[in-house]
This record gives C-alpha cells, structure tokens and sequence, in this order.
C-alpha cells in the first residue's frame, strides 16, 4: 500500500488507474491487500476490476455488513478480455453503486452486464506534467513512433513504411521481477529487441527496450509523428500523449479519444492502412494542417484534467 504523499515525484507523469490516487489524494492498494474492514473504514473504494481479482471482490462485497464506503468499479483492460469471465464482472459490477467506463465504446457493453449505472468519466490525466516534455516543432526529429509494441501488432509499422523516413518504437514489457523472469525465461532485456529486430528486418526501423515513463517522454516528444492504429477498446493513453505533447497522431476510433482530440486524424478501422499513410503524408507535407491538428487537441485536453476527472465523479456518485 502507499499513499499518494508517498510518491508525489511521480504525479506529474502517471495516468491510468493510479491517477486517481493523486487525483482524490487517497491511498493505494493491490487488489490482494484489500479487506472487508476496508469498506467501512474508506469513504471511496475505486475497484479495477480485471479478471484476476473478481473472485476475491465477489468474496469481500457479498458480505455487505457494514459497508460505508461508496464502491466504483473500473475496467482498465481491453473489452474483449471481458468475454471469458463477463457473466462474473457482472456479478461484481452489480455490488458496485457505479461502473466507470474508461472507453465510450464500452458503455453499452458494460452497461448489459449490469444493472449497476456505467458512467464514461474517464480517467484523471496529468496533463501539465507532461506538456513539460514538450518540445518546439522545428526541434523535432523527421521520423515517426509506432505506439505499438512491436511484439504485439504490425499495423503501425506497415501505415508508416510507404513514409521512407526512420522509425522507432518498443518491442514489449519487461522487467526482472520474478513473474516475469518466469514467463521469459532469461535476465536478458534485449532478448525481445532481437527478435522484434529479426521480426521486421528493416534497417529503417529501430527497436528500443521498453522503458519507464519519463524516458518515454523525453523520448517520443521528440518526434515529429506518431503512428496509433489500436485494434482494443482500452484507455487510449497514446493518444492524450501526443496530444499533451504537442504531436499529431494517427489513430482509430477504438480508442476513445481520437474523434475529439484528433478527428482529421482519425480513420475508421485499424485496418485501413492505406488511408493511414495518406493522412501521415500530408502531416509531413503540409505545414499548416500539421499545426492545425496539433493545436486542436492541445485545446481539447482541459476535459481530462485531474481536477475535471475527479469532479465528474464525484458528481455523479452523489447525483
């Protein structure tokens, strides 16, 4: 457990579920540390409801003794993780007093799994501390960064091949703790770059090990386009990055995000790579729509601020 006190340093860079610990200044626990006195001891419990932790939810909140707090479910995940274990999500989203959809195109899925009311209110995202990395356009490299792990999906790489400029991005997650060492196999991080590398085997392309946020974004705010063709339904984090940042990114209508910040930018299928490559190559020819794009989503972002997150759901806990 840790506190939000206990890791201001990285407020100005987290998003996703641990965003709103800072947001609501609250405290923060893995999913096995949570006990029943917890829900007359919290005034809020914010439950991410990924399918390993149902059983253990389903477990605490079918005793309702109690229970003072006001419980929110969360769905970080990608949708379609849901279809294995959906009929249990619904069991632990009805002990909830409301659902959080993190992605618009869930609210009718999770709201048919439940009876409990599923809300899009997004998740609280800092955007001050990442316009800190921002760096002025003439500054930027000419290349583009393909959002994608390299491991998981091709599609950005393909969209931006036809461009003829470098590009860059990440082969996977990795770390040294045990789970993981389990799972690879090996000590050696750069094992995954060697195969994304022999994957590809594009001289244009450079495969970098995955890394923390802060190198992240002093990494990426430097390139002049990014490259998002996102086949899930998740949070969509790349896209208020490139927004935050300053940079245009192509991406998809599954993310959420992309029709409200970047709506010139956005095709309608991940699939349609051709009319991807179209819209990166007047990003790069055309100057004025490169500005364009980039301003109207730095202008979009006030909706996602901490204090507007936290806002939004304190409202309708209390609607």
């Amino acid at each position: 457990m840790w506190r939000w006190s206990d890791r201001a340093h990285e407020e100005a860079s987290t998003n996703g579920v641990e965003a709103w610990v800072y947001a609501l200044r609250g405290e923060y626990k893995m999913w096995r540390e949570l006990r029943r006195e917890d829900f007359s001891g919290y005034d809020l419990i914010i439950l991410n409801m990924n399918p390993a932790a149902l059983g253990h939810y389903k477990r605490l909140l079918d005793d309702g003794a109690g229970r003072r707090a006001k419980v929110v479910g969360l769905y970080e995940g990608d949708l379609s993780l849901l279809h294995e274990r959906w009929r249990t999500w619904g069991e632990v989203a009805d002990r909830c007093d409301m659902v959080i959809a993190i992605n618009r195109h869930g609210i009718g899925l999770l709201g048919e799994l439940t009876s409990t009311p599923v809300r899009y209110i997004g998740i609280p995202y800092p955007v001050d501390g990442v316009r800190a990395y921002h760096v002025p356009v003439e500054e930027r490299r000419r290349e583009v960064f393909l959002c994608a792990f390299l491991l998981a999906r091709p599609l950005d790489y393909l969209a931006a091949r036809p461009l003829n400029i470098p590009m860059y991005g990440y082969e996977d997650t990795f770390s040294r703790r045990p789970r993981e060492l389990a799972r690879h196999r090996t000590f050696d991080k750069l094992r995954y770059v060697r195969r994304a590398a022999d994957l590809y085997g594009d001289p244009a392309l450079t495969v970098l090990p995955k890394t923390n946020l802060v190198a992240f974004f002093e990494r990426a705010s430097q390139s002049l386009l990014w490259m998002n063709l996102d086949t899930r339904y998740t949070w969509g984090r790349y896209v208020i990055d490139a927004a935050a940042l300053g940079i245009p990114v192509v991406s998809t209508r599954e993310t959420g995000h992309a029709p409200d910040l970047f709506p010139d930018l956005t095709v309608e299928t991940p699939y349609d790579i051709d009319g991807a490559t179209r819209i990166a190559r007047r990003l790069l020819e055309d100057d004025a729509f490169y500005m364009h794009v980039a301003e109207r989503a730095a202008a979009g972002l006030d909706w996602y601020r901490p204090e507007a997150t936290a806002a939004r759901l304190l409202d309708a806990l209390h609607a």
